[in-house]
């Protein structure tokens, strides 16, 4: 997962233009607007980063493209339609990139051709509603979890904690640890099912 300091550079890259357009004398809208636009790629900046790699194979080039992409969507934010999947708009800017991003490259020889390339890009894109709905069930399920087992999640995996100390912070031998992260991800994976075919069915 990105952090914080993969952010940067693309803060950097076009914070400029943002603080231009949002000083204290603009309409309070486009502040507004700024906040929207950086909630809304924060929630899929992974997803574009995994899409971006899976079709690039080389991570500081995906990095930079992200930063890219991330600048793109923030230029052309206003033509975003609210009313249709941000991360899907955002793959969309992404595959220009990659596309001229492999034209640039046509020195070497390509991994893949690029009708190969194009194909890929399209069944991601199509599984992201997928994956989209598969977070949403995750989320659900996460936060109905005992007080306890809830708080291991949320140490490991999203304050990226090592499990021996997590171990230690719980009072329990690593043995016993990690029985407990077998018995949580089974029961996460049980209550992501049901909640599926919930949704699915227009109960979620």
């Amino acid at each position: 997962m990105l952090g914080c300091a993969q952010i940067v550079p693309f803060c950097g890259r076009c914070g400029m233009a943002m603080t231009e357009e949002t000083g204290p004398n603009k309409d309070a809208a486009k502040s507004s607007d700024t906040e929207r636009f950086f909630r809304l790629f924060l929630g899929c900046q992974t997803r574009l980063y995994a899409f971006i790699l899976m079709l690039v194979h080389n991570d500081a080039d995906a990095e930079d493209l992200l930063q890219d992409v991330a600048a793109a969507m923030w230029e052309s934010f206003d033509q975003f339609e609210p009313e249709k999947s941000f991360a899907v708009w955002g793959m969309g800017i992404a595959r220009n990139k990659i596309r001229s991003y492999h034209r640039t490259r046509r020195r070497t020889r390509a991994r893949l051709k690029q009708v190969t390339y194009e194909k890929i890009a399209d069944h991601a894109t199509q599984a992201t509603d997928l994956m989209t709905e598969w977070d949403r069930a995750l989320k659900k399920c996460v936060q109905r979890l005992e007080e306890r087992d809830r708080r291991i999640v949320l140490m490991r995996y999203e304050q990226n904690i090592a499990l021996r100390k997590i171990a230690v912070l719980t009072e329990r031998t690593p043995g016993g640890l990690y029985k407990t992260m077998a018995r949580i991800h089974n029961k996460l994976r049980d209550c992501v099912r049901v909640t599926l075919v919930a949704m699915e069915a227009g109960y979620g």
